[in-house]
C-alpha cells in the first residue's frame, strides 16, 4: 500500500512534509512544571496529517490515491473524506514560537525562552520546539486604592473574601485582570453604576527573588473625583 501511493504525491517539489512536531520543556532548577505539553501541542500553529496508531497517515493516504487534475465523484470523494498533506510552514513556526512564550508568561513564567529548530530528512521535516521555562513569578503583596473615599477602600476590603488573587499566588495576566473585573463589578453593584475596569490601573513591581508587588489604583486624578461625579 505504501508504495502504491507516494506520500509526497500532492507536496510541491521545493517543500516538505511536516511529519513530527517535538517539544522539550527544561525547568529551572527541577521547579515543578505547571504547563504540560499537551497545552503546548494546542498552542502550535500546524500539526502534522493524522495518524493510525501513531504510525501511518490513512487519511493523507486517501487524498493522494486522488488525481490532482480529475473532478469526477470518486476523486472528488477521496479528497473530501481524505486529508491534505502538511507542507511545512516557517511562517506558522514562527507564530507558534512566539505563542508559546506569550502562553508561558501569562503564566507566571515570564523570564522563558523559546526557540525551534527544523531539521530536514529527504521531503520529510521535523521540528522541535525547546523551551527554557526560568523562574515562576510569585504574589509578595497586594495594595488596593488606599487614597479612596473610606466608603470605597472599606467595600473593597471588606470583600477580600471572594479576590480572584493571594499573596503567594503565581502571577500572572488573566489573574490580575480577573480581580480587576470583579473590583468594578462590586463597585457598581454599590452605587458606582460608571465605573468600568478601565478607571483601574495596576501597577506590577517585581524584585530580584522573582516576587511581584500589586497596587491598584484609580484611573482618574483622584478617587475623590470618581466618587463624586459616579455616586
Amino acid at each position: 500500500i505504501l508504495q502504491s501511493c507516494s506520500l509526497f504525491k500532492h507536496v510541491p517539489y521545493n517543500k516538505s512534509l511536516l511529519i513530527e512536531n517535538d517539544i522539550t520543556i527544561q525547568s529551572k532548577n527541577d521547579q515543578e512544571l505547571l504547563i504540560t505539553k499537551s497545552e503546548i501541542h494546542d498552542i502550535i500553529k500546524q500539526k502534522p496529517n493524522k495518524k493510525i496508531m501513531g504510525i501511518f497517515p490513512f487519511h493523507l493516504w486517501v487524498y493522494n490515491i486522488s488525481k490532482p487534475h480529475k473532478n469526477n465523484w470518486i476523486n472528488n470523494y477521496l479528497r473530501e473524506i481524505g486529508e491534505k498533506p502538511v507542507i511545512l510552514s516557517s511562517n506558522l513556526i514562527e507564530k507558534s514560537t512566539s505563542q508559546i512564550k506569550s502562553y508561558f508568561d501569562n503564566n507566571g513564567y515570564f523570564t522563558s525562552n523559546v526557540t525551534s529548530n527544523i531539521s530536514y530528512k529527504k521531503k520529510y521535516a521535523y521540528v522541535d520546539y525547546n523551551i527554557q521555562s526560568g523562574k515562576l513569578y510569585l504574589i509578595n503583596n497586594i495594595k488596593y486604592p488606599q487614597k479612596a473615599t473610606p466608603e470605597i477602600y472599606n467595600l473593597i476590603i471588606s470583600n477580600l473574601d471572594d479576590s480572584e488573587i493571594q499573596e503567594g499566588d503565581i502571577f500572572t495576566y488573566s489573574s490580575l485582570n480577573d480581580e480587576r473585573i470583579r473590583l468594578a463589578n462590586l463597585l457598581q453593584n454599590n452605587g458606582y453604576y460608571r465605573i468600568s475596569k478601565e478607571a483601574l490601573y495596576i501597577k506590577a513591581d517585581s524584585t530580584d527573588n522573582k516576587l511581584v508587588n500589586i497596587e491598584f489604583f484609580f484611573k482618574n486624578k483622584t478617587e475623590k473625583n470618581i466618587y463624586n461625579t459616579f455616586h
